[in-house]
């Protein structure tokens, strides 16, 4: 019952970030897995983000994550770890926001970053790209930006 409250408080917050955009579809089209990279002061760090709709919420336009980082080929001494995240999705303009709310596993030093972008298609692929943030979308703290594409778990990004 905690982990669901504190669920719903972190919602609340990432819809009052959002803003007032108007919500008239759900997040299906975000669902699954993507692949890419994340830019921050450990230099380029590899990402998969596994997307579900939140409908323990009772709202087609939430999100839930798992936000996992690992050492990418050009920069091999970033440490492994992964955090749950909770957002919302405006399919009239592809943006969403996803928030950290739980560690499942954090290594030394490290503190959860959010996520604001928007779902792109290009040259036949999904992408996903935006920015990297610290709990308003005005604080970077060393943080840049993402990229991630959609492919089947037999490709490699890199």
């Amino acid at each position: 019952m905690k982990h669901l409250l504190s669920l719903f408080i972190h919602f609340i917050t990432v819809a009052t970030l959002a803003g007032a955009t108007a919500q008239t579809a759900n997040a299906a089209n975000l669902s699954g897995k993507w692949y890419g990279q994340y830019i921050c002061d450990q230099g380029i760090t590899g990402l998969t983000l596994s997307i579900s709709e939140g409908n323990d919420l009772g709202d087609p336009n939430s999100l839930m994550a798992d936000f996992s980082f690992y050492a990418h080929p050009e920069n091999p001494w970033v440490p492994s770890g992964s955090y749950a995240m909770a957002g919302i999705h405006y399919e009239e303009s592809d943006e969403f926001i996803l928030q950290g709310i739980e560690w499942d596993f954090q290594p030394y030093g490290y503190e959860m970053v959010d996520l604001r972008g928007a779902m792109k298609h290009s040259a036949g692929k999904d992408i996903l790209e935006g920015e990297v943030y610290f709990g308003t979308p005005d604080v970077r703290l060393g943080c840049s930006t993402f990229y991630l594409e959609r492919i089947t778990s037999d490709q490699m990004m890199f």
